[in-house]
């Protein structure tokens, strides 16, 4: 029987690895107008600004090293 390898585990070991962490915008004024964005930057909502603070809160709390 082959050996199988939890779905978590790297093959390469774990000092090779990284993670990754997507982070959507908050909440923009085009958001709640409905419209696309596109290449305008749109400024965010009193929501938006709040919904970053959390993001930024989150990852201090969580020692998330951001380079």
């Amino acid at each position: 029987m082959a050996h199988r390898r939890r779905p978590h585990q790297s093959a390469i070991g774990d000092e090779d690895l990284m993670n990754l962490l997507l982070i959507r915008h908050g909440q923009s004024v085009a958001n709640t107008e409905g419209r696309l964005q596109g290449k305008l930057d749109s400024p965010l909502t009193e929501r938006g600004r709040e919904q970053a603070r959390a993001l930024a809160h989150r990852l201090v709390r969580e020692d998330w090293q951001v380079s």
